[in-house]
């Protein structure tokens, strides 16, 4: 090590490195680093291998507050710099953030850039500085002068922030998700003083606390000032002049720029919006030192990338495209950048070290040879060791490996990613007699065992420094961390998406269309309204004091409008309420059935499911640990248990569904898995014999596609005991498949299956613990209804880190098209190619052949035969072919790990629901998944069609603005649990009503007196509102006055105003008014008030026949001496202001209720 920093403090200098085997290279460069004290810069090839460098030099080297700490990362460019699409929106913004961190004050020590990355051009530090800022409280700076900075610098203005790149601004409030940083920030202004800037939750959009501040850096590298717009202009006019294009032409790309919206291609004018661009090590700082990983493959990446960008140019024929010199270096620039900096080269096992540049060569060479060595050997080891008998320890050759190690004098450390890594790990060691210490700081050669959180990929040993690192992965099988970040459950019923012309239910009037919110002035006082037509056009005005009377009518199909006051709708209420009744009794029976009959518990979980657990290769989701524990404590009961696990396709069921089929077979006993389709079927056999590989157990399926010789073996197999595990379609129910000992039956899609086949399981399930998955999520409300009738966990956090999905907006280009497909089949993946006209889907799937001959493609459309579509989907998921070419409408319970390419022909004929779940198929494993969203030339299209692929652009990574789509998904959920006769009083009344008539029938089975709550009348002369100009977008409005309107307790008026004040700013007067009022409607309910008016210097409350107030306790204030109360034979309460009595009507009516509540007999406070 002194060697190779004498040789590389001074002038450029070149050291070769070779036998850094796993994560050695890491664990070389953070020590070298640390001695030289100036940063590296990481050039190696493939995104893969970018990903592993960051995360073992993040393990080595570590530190630093912001996102990515002492390692910033530039992996390889999606796209072509001549395609014509509008890339993803996350690519770009990495690598700006990596860029703004390396030219920052403190940058990085580390900064790993694909070499793919390093030869394109970006823009000029200088330009990245002029439109990024530090905002910190106490700054003099106007929100105006921040916000031109955010538009200039490509952020996009929202609602509500929730994804990388967003600003919302609410008055003296900005919200701004930078994505330096882990969460976004809410600054406040005084004036134009900066008073407070405060993280918060983009689920909640509630503040967290105070942060020191915000860095805010741009998210394109198309900037939009005046100055930038000038020079595209004139450069654009000047090229095109030079190139002889119409004027037209030119006109019309000026104006598209003008424009401000992506469009296809605007990422190739980049050179026209810079005076010069510039490589990435113009951003590295002085004295910087290069490492390159294997220097014969990125020289060889160079030339190639090369070649493919001059292809591109000479491709791009009429097109206004910069020539490639303005856009990308050459190999020999490349080379030079390098050359002019200390260099170490890190050459892999056998390569040959001549074959580097001259102008590399030219430089001194030391030399170090590491001889290290990896952990292959004891992979295999331990790979071998979970496939013997059972019973055995599979950690067993993990042990052994460490002991020697330590006997011989080596430091040994495990890593593992997350802290309950490193706790199963301990646990499982500790086993084997072996106590590893938490790591800390020791000296080099020391010779303790220690247990390493961090995210090293892959370990190594170097005998010569008497050091050995092995990883979680290596010990399990790869992971990958997920996002903790569970998506915001979603109210089918809140009014907050509510666009005028949908359809509402009142909770007395039924079902009609809303007309908006209204804002009308009845006796002076202002009053917000919503106004809903119903049949013959009698519209009915609804105070926003009961917003929580109507909700959004969510159901299938389009609803009949009720009559104003009539029959039709109480009918269909009364039809709803015996059906749930029937429902919750008939679910209440069998559960009953299920406790009465005697089963048996498996044993609890040992170290052999821990070592099963340990290797699911990603880290669990909140909800799907929610769900695994649930599962875990029903097998461990006495009763049979009938659980239904609920759930978006990819978001990790099957996990749940895996680890209850190892403890039920580890006890001894079989399980069964059902799935509607052979397709499902063949999927769920390949995932169980994958995770069940490693250990002995026997995984057979039983479907039709067999024939009756292998079908016949897999039966005899079941009736002996042999096969522990049977995988099939309803073949499995067959009255000749008898099980041994059958312990758990494992359903997929239960609704799919016929009424006879549902009856089958009716009766298996009062016998043995049943685990049903459902691919369509279901509302959280509806689960909340059901609670204590169905066993139900719902798994609704989307693993969002599992890589993802690269989505980009791009003209329909054949070029294109066949580029993507190749780079799918040159990594033995599958894609989908998604036409939604079944009239010409074979027309295009012969023009695709034609275009990739390479590719051997199918077609699949609803239209087809069944048995020919179960057919082609079953061929697809075995590989018989690469691209599938079919419609929108193949059934989304798929999951291909292999096929992680789509592309949807003409996308902007779709809506954002179908893209939502059309682009689900895709990113289902560690390999970057793409998806193409093909539009017609962006000329061609009308104002209407652009602004629809504009919004396509800002929602690439599908986060908010698909909330429809996901609720769409559950209420689809909602039907398929069920059944057909409930969706029909779900139609019938509601969606949010059907839910509180199921709470109501089971709270009167349970012996509960159900939730009937009295609405109140309210009329006070003054204005209790929420003003536009506090809140000016509506359906925000109406969020709040429904949330406030449906408290039940104070605490819930409390929290709604919190949220208020914390995202809107303090609260006007109109608003701290209609607080008070709401809290005071929460106490007329507890008194049963049919109503309260204040007018003038009176308050009167009117009360009910069944209201609990103590009458004696009331007489105690009506004669008190002086007291202005009084109660009528007609139960009103009066209170009359006292002389002097400045309060508002609002005040004194809070005053009274409040008052008058503490007359409420024992219990009913």
């Amino acid at each position: 090590m002194d060697d190779v920093v004498r040789r590389l403090s001074g002038a450029p200098g070149r050291v070769d490195v070779s036998g850094l085997e796993g994560g050695a290279g890491a664990w070389f460069l953070a020590r070298w680093q640390r001695r030289l004290d100036r940063p590296v810069l990481v050039l190696t090839v493939g995104a893969g291998r970018v990903r592993r460098w960051a995360d073992d030099l993040m393990h080595f080297a570590g530190g630093g507050g912001e996102r990515g700490g002492d390692v910033a990362a530039i992996g390889p460019p999606e796209i072509d710099p001549y395609a014509e699409l509008v890339p993803d929106r996350s690519t770009a913004i990495e690598r700006l953030s990596a860029l703004y961190r390396l030219g920052g004050a403190a940058p990085p020590r580390f900064a790993v850039v694909a070499a793919e990355a390093f030869v394109r051009r970006v823009l000029p530090p200088e330009a990245l500085r002029s439109r990024s800022a530090e905002v910190v409280a106490g700054d003099v700076r106007s929100q105006d002068e921040l916000i031109r900075l955010l538009v200039e610098g490509g952020y996009h203005r929202v609602r509500a922030v929730d994804l990388a790149g967003t600003f919302a601004v609410r008055g003296g409030l900005l919200d701004v998700f930078a994505p330096t940083a882990a969460e976004p920030a809410r600054i406040e202004w005084d004036g134009d003083e900066v008073v407070a800037v405060r993280s918060f939750d983009p689920a909640t959009q509630r503040a967290a606390g105070e942060v020191p501040g915000v860095r805010i850096h741009p998210v394109t590298e198309i900037l939009r000032g005046e100055a930038e717009l000038r020079r595209a202009r004139e450069r654009l006019r000047e090229l095109g002049d030079a190139r002889g294009m119409p004027t037209r032409r030119i006109r019309e790309l000026v104006e598209q720029v003008d424009e401000g919206a992506a469009f296809p291609g605007v990422e190739t004018l980049l050179p026209a919006f810079h005076e010069k661009l510039v490589s990435v090590a113009a951003y590295l700082p002085d004295g910087a030192a290069v490492c390159v990983d294997n220097p014969a493959a990125v020289t060889d990446v160079w030339r190639r990338e090369r070649e493919a960008i001059e292809r591109s140019f000479a491709a791009a024929g009429e097109r206004l495209v910069f020539e490639p010199a303005a856009l990308a270096l050459d190999a020999r620039e490349a080379e030079a950048e390098c050359a002019a900096r200390a260099l170490v080269l890190s050459f892999p096992p056998g390569a040959v070290e001549a074959a580097v540049p001259r102008s590399w060569s030219e430089a001194a060479a030391g030399r170090v040879v590491f001889g290290g060595e990896d952990n292959e050997a004891l992979v295999v080891e331990l790979r071998q060791a979970r496939r013997d008998r059972r019973g055995t320890a599979p950690l067993a050759p993990l042990a052994r490996a460490i002991r020697e190690k330590l006997e011989s004098g080596v430091r040994v450390a495990l890593a593992a990613r997350t802290a309950g890594g490193l706790e199963r790990l301990a646990a499982l060691l500790r086993g084997h007699n072996l106590h590893g210490a938490a790591a800390v700081e020791e000296a080099a050669g020391s010779r303790r065992f220690v247990l390493e959180p961090g995210p090293l990929s892959r370990g190594f040993h170097l005998p010569a420094d008497g050091a050995a690192w092995i990883t979680e992965e290596e010990i399990f099988g790869t992971r990958a961390p997920r996002a903790g970040r569970p998506r915001p459950p979603i109210d089918p019923a809140a009014l907050r998406s509510l666009a005028e012309g949908e359809y509402v239910v009142h909770a007395v009037h039924g079902i009609g269309r809303y007309e908006g919110l209204v804002r009308r002035v009845f006796d002076g006082v202002e009053l917000d309204l919503l106004r809903i037509r119903y049949r013959d056009n009698d519209r009915l005005h609804v105070p926003v004091y009961h917003a929580n009377q109507v909700s959004k009518y969510v159901g299938q199909g389009e609803p009949k409008l009720d009559r104003m006051g009539g029959a039709s709708f109480a009918k269909a209420r009364e039809k709803a309420e015996a059906a749930v009744r029937v429902l919750a009794d008939e679910l209440l029976r069998l559960h009953a059935q299920r406790k009465a009959h005697p089963g048996r518990p498996v044993a609890a979980a040992d170290d052999a499911f821990r070592a099963f657990e340990a290797q699911f290769p990603f880290e669990e989701t909140p909800d799907q640990s929610r769900a695994i524990a649930a599962v875990g404590a029903d097998l461990e009961r006495e009763a049979p248990r009938d659980r239904r696990v609920c759930g978006d396709v990819g978001f990790g069921k099957t996990e749940v569904a895996l680890r209850a089929a190892f403890r039920v077979v580890w006890s001894g006993r079989q399980v069964a898995v059902l799935a509607p389709t052979t397709v499902l079927t063949q999927q769920h056999l390949a995932t169980f014999r994958r995770r069940f590989e490693r250990f002995p157990v026997r995984v057979e399926p039983l479907y039709r596609f067999q024939t009756k010789a292998e079908q016949a073996e897999v039966v005899r197999g079941v009736v002996a005991g042999e096969v522990d595990i049977v995988i099939g379609t309803h073949r499995l129910l067959s009255r000749d498949v008898h099980f041994k000992d059958l312990g758990l039956i494992v359903i997929d899609e239960e609704h799919r299956f016929g009424v006879a086949h549902k009856e089958r399981l009716k009766r298996l399930r009062r016998e043995v613990a049943v685990l049903t998955l459902t691919a369509t999520p279901i509302p959280r409300t509806l689960h909340l209804a059901m609670s204590g009738l169905r066993d139900l966990s719902l798994v609704a956090t989307a693993p969002e880190d599992r890589l993802a999905v690269r989505t980009t907006v791009a003209q329909a280009d054949d070029e294109l098209v066949r580029r993507a497909l190749l780079r799918e089949l040159s990594r033995e993946g599958q894609a989908f190619f998604v036409h939604n006209r079944v009239e010409t889907i074979h027309a295009t799937a012969d023009r695709l052949r034609a275009l990739v001959p390479e590719a051997r493609f199918g077609v699949a459309h609803g239209q087809m035969e069944a048995d020919a579509l179960e057919q082609a989907m079953v061929d697809f998921v075995a590989g018989r072919f690469d691209v599938l070419v079919c419609t929108s409408i193949i059934e989304s319970g798929l999951d291909i790990p292999r096929a992680n390419t789509l592309l949807v022909d003409r996308a902007d004929t779709l809506g954002l629901a179908q893209l939502y779940q059309i682009r689900g198929r895709v990113g289902r494993s560690r390999q970057q998944a793409y998806c193409y969203l093909l539009v017609p030339p962006f000329h061609a299209m009308s104002a209407e069609a652009r602004q629809r692929i504009d919004t396509l652009a800002r929602f690439t990574a599908l986060g908010s603005g698909f909330n429809v789509a996901s609720m769409d998904l559950e209420i689809r959920g909602a039907g398929d649990l069920l059944g057909a006769e409930q969706s029909g009083n779900v139609a019938a009344v509601g969606f949010d009503m059907y839910c509180h008539l199921l709470e109501d029938a089971v709270a009167r089975l349970r012996g509960e007196p159900p939730a009937d709550e009295p609405e109140p009348e309210l009329s006070v002369d003054e204005a209790a509102l929420i003003p536009d100009s506090y809140v000016d977008d509506v359906g925000q409005r109406l969020e709040f006055y429904q949330r406030l309107a449906a408290a039940h307790g104070e605490e819930e008026v409390r929290d709604a105003a919190a949220e208020l004040r914390d995202r809107f700013g303090p609260l006007p007067a109109e608003t701290e008014r209609l607080v008070e009022l709401m809290a005071a409607k929460v106490l007329l309910r507890r008194m049963r008030a049919a109503g309260l008016e204040a007018r003038g210097e009176r308050v009167t409350v009117h009360l009910r026949a069944d209201t609990p107030l103590d009458p004696a306790a009331v007489m105690v204030l009506v004669r008190r001496p002086g007291s202005t109360w009084r109660v009528t034979p007609e139960l009103r309460v009066e209170w009359r202001a006292e002389a002097g009595d400045r309060g508002g009507a609002v005040a004194r009516a809070a005053r009274v209720v409040r008052e008058l509540s503490s007359c409420l007999r024992a219990g009913c406070e």
